[in-house]
């Protein structure tokens, strides 16, 4: 018997008084052996019937279902138009990408529209706490937050006349919303989703949809929960209340776990609380997250079609784990542990360190440019792991080695780092050969390692080189680990398959705080520039004090804002003042022409590079793809200017500019 329908048994009858024709005034007639109140129940359940309410969980589930489905079709045509342009990947004749011969179809000026929108970011503070996520990210959540409103509160009215005449029609219809999340919010969650199958958007773009997914989940679930506790507390008070929370089989009854569960949930999602404790986080969020599955079927009571919202998040998740166990997890194959070996470079002079580390792996594993693994050290937890960009390419060496840069910090990072100092091989560790000055030390450790992974990526990145005249590369400090890859991936396309690359010209990026970090890389920088048959130009900012004389092993230094490097050192640690980089801007508008043309294929400059007119200079490609990583801030100025660059599409100067990020911080 349905719950909604129990024997309504408030207030008591000790006399047993033949209540059938009493009045509905009378307290006593508070059920349907009243006639009064049996005529009333009916009528209520006639003007907004309980089974009716079941319509909203239906009507929030097409709408996601919707939301997924234009998702997967515009997935799929990026997929046929990719493979219809890398089957006709044009000669490398230069006049194809001559500026004003670009020749932008429809569907080419119809996506540059998109992204105009769809890439811009808000900036300032606002965009500093919130920058991860595009306009268009926020637009769907906005929207998805309307209509959630909408649905509660659209229909009239929220409550009956009486407890007895069945549940409030707001809370019914705001849980049946509820239990339709369920299975949008796992389908959202996990390294290895179904989402992430359905439309190529990596798992980490995907979790802050997941996020809010979790906080429309508790707005349906408080909405549902509020109006029992009203409507118990108009009809006997406190008491009431009391009576209905305790009363085995209610609504109220079995309700409190899994409300409190989502409470649980959501408030420690929130992303303050999150990076503090993650590891405290991601553990018990997956444990809640079960308890709350468990504790929803029993909420549920297999009302209506309630109980097949849940089935369908069982069948997701088993899906979800399979394809992580079998395809990520490596559960099908070995060698997912091994030894890491573990250099630690730091520079006297202005502390800083950064840990070089390299693992070999089976053949079998591959992974592609701007992938990352998630990192475990048995010996420095056995629970907690890290997900680092791998900074190499497969099989590049002869053996299939990953590599990776890691600047240490709190937690694991900064344990491993004094794992390494701790316990070096050679306790008097010598001058690094070829560093950037004689502070740079070295110490070495090993130890075991496990992954899980790969992760993350663009799709179809194999084929780029087959897509794109231009590639510009733009990273920040530690964003080398994923810029470098790929400038790997393009030079070895453009130097060994020039038959079938479209690819033409590559430009590096790359703004650093100090002229020492250039040790993480330089020697591959150096090779990669003096790449005789490709047109690759390296250009290397730094915007911090960097101390007299050149960089060893580079060109002459170019100062972007006119100044000396002794004037340069006294500016801020962590770029120009005001003044510098207004004439630093003004520097890179005048010479930007000058400065990215191939007479000198890799130069250094002090000062911060101006993105809107830079990125302005360099996108002269028919088809132009630029890929950032670094600090938020700059990849939010980034965005935005590949925003603005769209207009270029639209004037004709040129037929695409795409955006891909990496993403961390999630």
């Amino acid at each position: 018997m349905s719950r909604n329908s129990i024997k309504w048994t408030w207030p008591e009858n000790p006399d047993q008084v033949n209540i059938t024709l009493l009045p509905l005034s009378d307290p006593l007639c508070a059920n349907n052996k009243c006639h009064a109140f049996a005529k009333a129940h009916k009528a209520s359940q006639g003007r907004m019937s309980w089974a009716s309410q079941f319509l909203y969980g239906e009507w929030v589930s097409w709408y996601y279902l919707a939301v997924l489905g234009t998702a997967m079709i515009l997935y799929c045509c990026s997929l046929l138009r990719a493979v219809r342009m890398t089957r006709k990947v044009q000669s490398r004749d230069p006049a194809q990408t001559a500026p004003g011969q670009a020749q932008a179809d429809l569907f080419d000026r119809a996506v540059a529209l998109c992204r105009a929108f769809s890439y811009r970011r808000a900036s300032g503070a606002l965009g500093r706490y919130f920058g991860q996520h595009s306009l268009l990210v926020w637009l769907l959540i906005a929207v998805s937050f309307a209509l959630s409103i909408v649905a509660c509160f659209a229909q009239h009215p929220y409550y009956r006349e009486s407890r007895g005449y069945g549940s409030p029609p707001l809370g019914v219809r705001a849980g049946l919303a509820g239990v339709a999340m369920t299975p949008i919010t796992l389908a959202l969650s996990g390294k290895y989703n179904l989402v992430t199958m359905l439309t190529g958007i990596s798992y980490e773009k995907l979790n802050v949809l997941h996020r809010w997914a979790g906080y429309i989940y508790l707005f349906f679930g408080t909405v549902h929960t509020v109006p029992f506790l009203v409507n118990a507390l108009a009809s006997g008070g406190w008491k009431r209340v009391y009576y209905q929370i305790y009363y085995v089989g209610s609504y109220e009854y079995t309700g409190i776990a899994p409300f409190a569960v989502l409470v649980f949930l959501s408030t420690f999602s929130i992303p303050w609380i999150r990076r503090k404790r993650y590891e405290i986080f991601k553990h018990s969020h997956v444990l809640a997250a079960l308890a709350f599955l468990g504790t929803m079927f029993w909420h549920a009571g297999n009302e209506g079609n309630s109980w097949y919202y849940l089935y369908v998040t069982v069948a997701i998740w088993v899906i979800q784990l399979y394809g992580r166990l079998q395809h990520k997890m490596g559960a099908f194959e070995r060698r997912r542990n091994a030894l890491a070996q573990v250099e630690v470079l730091e520079n006297a002079s202005d502390a800083t360190k950064v840990m070089l580390l390299s693992v070999s792996v089976a053949d079998a594993i591959e992974w592609s440019p701007g992938q990352h693994v998630f990192l475990r050290f048995p010996s420095l937890g056995l629970i907690e792991n890290h997900p680092l960009t791998i900074a190499s390419l497969p099989k590049m060496t002869g053996k299939n080695e990953m590599r990776f840069i890691i600047r240490p910090y709190d937690g694991l990072t900064g344990r491993l780092y004094r794992f390494v100092v701790d316990n070096a091989g050679d306790k008097n560790p010598k001058p690094v050969e070829q560093s950037v000055s004689a502070g740079v030390v070295k110490a070495r450790a090993a130890l075991p390692m496990l992954f899980d992974g790969p992760y993350g990526g663009i799709p179809q990145s194999r084929s780029l080189h087959q897509r794109f005249d231009r590639a510009i590369l733009v990273c920040g400090g530690g964003g080398i680990s994923t810029g470098l890859p790929w400038l790997k991936h393009f030079a070895a396309h453009m130097t060994d398959y020039e038959k079938t690359c479209k690819l033409q010209t590559v430009v590096f990026i790359w703004c650093i705080r100090r002229a020492s970090m250039l040790a993480w890389c330089q020697d591959e920088i150096t090779r990669l520039s003096q790449q005789g048959t490709s047109d690759i130009r390296i250009r290397v900012y730094v915007t911090g004090g960097v101390g007299k004389g050149q960089i060893d092993g580079l060109p002459e230094v170019a100062n972007v804002s006119g100044r000396t490097s002794d004037e340069q050192q006294a500016g801020q640690e962590i770029g120009l003042s005001l003044d510098d980089k207004t004439e630093a801007r003004s520097a890179m508008r005048h010479d930007s022409m000058g400065e990215f043309t191939p007479r000198n294929k890799l130069q250094t400059h002090y000062g911060r590079p101006n993105l809107d007119d830079v990125l302005d200079k360099t996108s002269s490609g028919r088809r132009n793809l630029i890929i950032g990583c670094g600090p938020e801030s700059m990849k939010i100025d980034l965005s935005n200017a590949a925003a603005r660059l769209q207009s270029r599409v639209h004037r004709n100067l040129t037929a695409e500019v795409a955006l891909h990020t990496e993403t961390f911080g999630w």
